[in-house]
């Protein structure tokens, strides 16, 4: 990418830094505000560099995911190192809430052309950036699947946020701007459907469905127990019928034992 591009960021790196933690008000608020700004409006390309790994993504600014990106080149580090932890060349990978494809991209590169991701993302909002990112990256061992994992094989609404695109949900989000019909489908299904003969490692992030999205992958897990990274929103959970603790006694009712990786 261009020199204004990487001056731009730079400087937006460390108003961001000095909003954080040097200024004090009201001159934190200015830069903080100054380095929204200097980011590319909307839908642009940023460049990513996870511990030596490099890739574009392509990414929507405006969202947490994408003007995080653009500052800093790394999203959840506390997750990124966990991901980078227990994946291993030659394994097959599914990313649940994929996204504009963050984990999808870096655990590509982590398994390498020996082995595969399987991405789901069935938010219109993110599936195009999705495409345009695994477009991007170059790689062939990435499978996109335009659908959402459930307990069963339906067609649901999406309601999508005005504010930002990894909140879009199937329970009803704060300022939200509308719905959208989106497809969902059990893993298991998935699994038979395209015969896949082990998954390694699952990293779920699907605003308020992990629960459902775990009834339907219980032949899956008892098959192959793979490792899950799976983010657990209790305020989410219950808007859509469920809980952290009925979701933490499902894992362990599938021989899973847990702990806390960190709290946001």
């Amino acid at each position: 990418m261009h020199f204004a591009y990487h001056m731009k960021k730079a400087l937006a790196f460390v108003l961001r830094k000095y909003s954080s933690f040097k200024l004090r008000p009201p001159l934190r608020n200015y830069a903080g505000r100054w380095s929204r700004k200097l980011a590319p409006p909307g839908i642009t390309y940023v460049d990513v560099n996870v511990r030596g790994l490099k890739f574009p993504l392509c990414v929507d600014t405006n969202s947490n995911v994408g003007y995080r990106l653009f500052y800093y080149s790394e999203f959840e580090p506390g997750e990124t190192r966990v991901i980078g932890s227990i994946l291993s060349a030659g394994d097959v990978f599914v990313d649940v809430g994929a996204n504009v494809g963050y984990y999808t991209v870096l655990g590509a590169k982590l398994v390498g052309l020996n082995g595969e991701v399987h991405a789901f993302e069935p938010s219109p909002d993110s599936i195009e950036l999705l495409k345009k990112s695994v477009e991007a990256s170059g790689l062939s061992n990435i499978f996109v699947n335009e659908i959402g994992l459930f307990d069963r094989k339906a067609e649901l609404p999406i309601f999508l946020s005005s504010k930002n695109i990894g909140s879009n949900s199937f329970a009803e989000v704060a300022e939200q701007k509308g719905s959208a019909p989106a497809k969902v489908i059990t893993l298991d299904a998935y699994v038979k459907e395209h015969k896949l003969d082990r998954i390694d490692v699952i990293k779920m992030d699907i605003e308020s469905a992990e629960f459902a999205a775990l009834q339907g992958m219980k032949e899956t897990l008892q098959k192959f127990h793979p490792k899950m990274l799976i983010e657990i929103n209790p305020e989410r959970l219950a808007a859509m019928g469920s809980s952290a603790e009925e979701l933490m006694k499902l894992l362990e009712s599938f021989g899973y034992s847990s702990k806390l990786i960190c709290k946001n």
